[in-house]
C-alpha cells in the first residue's frame, strides 16, 4: 500500500475530490496532499474538511518534502493514539466486566483514602449503594480497633511498591461486622508519587467462624471425654457393684446353710465370696 497519495487537484474525468471519496469508500487510512496549479482558499477549506491531510501550490513544490514528512508523522500519530484508545476501551471493559462480576470488594482509593471507585458488590456485601461510597473515606467502614492495622498495611504497600494483606472488620449498613482480608496496591505517576490505590477485599467472616470452631473442638472433646468417664465412673459404683454386693449378701446367707451339712461345698462358698469381695475393690478403684 502507498504510504502517501499526491493528487493534482483537477483531471481530466477526475478530481482530488474524488480521490478522498475513494479513500474513505475502501477505508484506507493513507494520508492525501493536494498539488494544484491555482487554489482559492474556499477550495482549499472544503478539500481540508473532506479529509485532504495538506496542500501546496506547484509554485512552492520546495514544501513538499517537508510536507509528506509532516502528515506521514501526522498520519503516525493519530494510528497510535487510536491504538491507545482502543487498548484504553479493551482494558477498561475488562476491568469493568471483572468488578461487576467478582463476589470480592473492589475500589479505588486516593492517598487521603477517599473512595474513587467502589464495585457493585458492595450492595450485596455490606449493603451500601456503590455511587454513594464515592468521596467518603474508606477508614469510616473500618472497624476502630482495625484503623491502625489497616492504614499500616497501605503505608507497607507503598512502601514496597507490593501488594500487602491485612484482616479486618466492615461495618454493615445494618450495623453489624462482617470479616476481611484486604490487599492494597499503589499506582503512581512517572515520577514514583502514589496517585490511588486499588483494594480487593475478601469476606473471611465464614472461614474465621470455622477456624474458631475448630480451635474449640479440643476442648469440647476433652469435655465429652470427662462427662463420658463420668457417667461410666456412676455406672460401676451404682449399678455393678450394687449386683456384686447383692450377689455378696446372698452367698452368706447360702454359707449358713451349708456349713454344718455340707462342708465342701461351704468352702467353695467361702472361695466365691472372696473372689465376690475382690471385684467389688477393683469396681470401686476403677470408679
Amino acid at each position: 500500500a502507498p504510504d502517501v497519495v499526491l493528487s493534482d487537484f483537477t483531471l481530466p474525468d477526475f478530481d482530488a475530490l474524488e480521490a478522498l471519496r475513494l479513500l474513505k469508500q475502501h477505508h484506507y487510512d493513507i494520508p492525501l496532499i493536494l498539488v494544484t496549479g491555482s487554489m482559492s482558499e474556499e477550495v482549499a477549506v472544503e478539500c481540508i474538511k473532506e479529509g485532504a491531510d495538506d496542500y501546496l501550490l506547484k509554485a512552492s513544490l520546495k514544501r513538499l518534502p517537508s510536507s509528506i514528512q509532516n502528515v506521514l508523522q501526522k498520519k503516525a500519530a493519530e494510528r497510535e493514539r487510536r491504538h491507545a484508545e482502543l487498548a484504553l476501551r479493551r482494558s477498561e471493559e475488562q476491568f469493568r466486566l471483572i468488578t461487576e462480576t467478582s463476589h470480592d470488594l473492589i475500589s479505588l482509593v486516593d492517598v487521603a483514602g477517599r473512595f474513587i471507585y467502589a464495585s457493585p458488590s458492595f450492595r450485596k456485601a455490606l449493603g451500601y449503594v456503590p455511587e454513594s461510597l464515592i468521596g467518603t473515606s474508606s477508614y469510616e467502614l473500618v472497624h476502630p480497633e482495625d484503623q491502625a492495622t489497616f492504614r499500616q498495611s497501605l503505608q507497607e504497600a507503598l512502601a514496597t511498591k507490593t501488594g500487602v494483606a491485612a484482616e479486618h472488620r466492615y461495618r454493615h449498613q445494618q450495623g453489624s461486622w462482617q470479616m476481611f482480608e484486604s490487599t492494597g496496591n499503589w499506582i503512581c505517576d512517572e515520577h514514583g508519587t502514589p496517585q490511588r490505590c486499588v483494594i480487593v477485599a475478601r469476606n473471611i467472616t465464614q472461614r474465621k467462624q470455622t477456624e474458631e470452631i475448630l480451635r474449640g473442638l479440643p476442648r469440647l472433646i476433652r469435655d465429652a471425654q470427662e462427662a463420658e468417664r463420668r457417667r461410666v465412673a456412676r455406672e460401676l459404683h451404682d449399678s455393678v457393684n450394687q449386683m456384686l454386693a447383692s450377689a455378696k449378701f446372698r452367698m452368706e446367707a447360702v454359707e449358713e446353710k451349708l456349713q454344718e451339712t455340707q462342708p465342701s461345698a461351704w468352702r467353695e462358698t467361702l472361695k466365691a465370696r472372696t473372689l465376690l469381695e475382690r471385684a467389688m475393690r477393683e469396681v470401686r478403684r476403677i470408679s
